[in-house]
């Protein structure tokens, strides 16, 4: 079974620790590691997995991410359970969470968990790197997020880059590049470059670069770039275990698949296995065979 681990340095305290099954250690004076063989997080990724809540290339997908993300704590942070640290020439702190943590809203330099974290209200940072789970109960702004596991955001979230492996739920988002790998549900995502694959409830996605690849069934009131690229997801029995549905799909370019649309409206159009779009208006049209148009208009 996957596991971790935490260093400790103890210079003169005396801490106890209390594990399960009720066994207790006394350190004093040393520097160790503590291994801990159950990680919860992957149990529970593994039983939505057993349970079906999840496909086996979800489960995959997110264990992959959450691995890397370990791996990147302990090259790029010191190894304390819990820590708050002033940098010298700064005037954010670094946070760094292992277990459960909660943090009060402000501004920060690196905040890394590794764990649960409780964000209290508004909060800026630089940099967040999550493996576990994360809730805001505000808005979060983020130059670099990175995440693997469940993030919940009670209100809207901004910055350059955001990638999560797993499970996002917020508001609104706002980015440069944004790559979700599992579930996402937002009233607006928009950026640069979108990236989803799995399922994505949302009343609008915008982005120059729009590339869904649908796992499980999606929901899109409309979605508008200047290339917007659909696929779903193939199993051993189904070339389409995906679908998304949507009103509006506007684009320069749009190729879309395993799509239900009322309207899809562009220059260029490719329209794949297993599409049923009720009008589509387009300069050029490219139309699968298994592919049903009830209204083919050309500009």
């Amino acid at each position: 079974m996957p596991f971790n681990y935490f260093n400790f340095k103890v210079e003169t305290l005396t801490w106890e620790f209390k594990f399960k099954q009720k066994i207790f250690m006394k350190i004093t004076k040393y520097e160790f590691r503590i291994w801990i063989f159950m990680d919860e997080f992957i149990e529970k990724l593994k039983e939505k997995y057993e349970k079906g809540e999840i496909s086996k290339g979800t489960y995959e997908d997110i264990l992959e991410r959450y691995k890397k993300e370990k791996k990147e704590e302990e090259a790029e942070s010191p190894t304390t359970e819990q820590q708050v640290e002033k940098r010298e020439n700064e005037k954010v702190r670094d946070y760094k969470c292992a277990g459960t943590c909660t943090l009060p809203a402000g501004k920060y330099g690196y905040i890394s968990v590794a764990g649960t974290l409780d964000i209290m209200g508004d909060i800026m940072a630089d940099k967040i790197s999550v493996a576990g789970t994360m809730h805001a109960g505000g808005d979060v702004k983020v130059d670099s997020f990175k995440g693997a596991g469940s993030v919940k955001i009670d209100g809207d979230m901004s910055g350059d880059e955001i990638s999560v492996g797993g499970s996002l739920n917020v508001r609104n988002v706002n980015a440069d590049s944004i790559k979700i790998g599992g579930t996402v549900s937002a009233e607006k995502i928009k950026g640069d470059s979108v990236h989803i694959g799995g399922s994505v409830k949302a009343t609008l996605i915008e982005g120059d670069n729009v590339h869904l690849k649908i796992g499980g069934k999606s929901t899109v009131d409309v979605i508008s770039g200047d290339h917007v690229e659909v696929s779903g997801k193939k199993s051993l029995f189904k070339k389409c275990s995906g679908r998304l549905i949507a009103k509006e799909i506007h684009g320069d370019t749009v190729k879309i698949e395993c799509t239900t649309a009322k309207l899809v409206d562009c220059e260029d159009a490719i329209i794949g296995y297993g599409c049923e779009i009720e009008s589509l208006r387009a300069e050029s049209m490219k139309i699968s065979k298994n592919a049903k148009i009830k209204k083919k208009v050309r500009k």
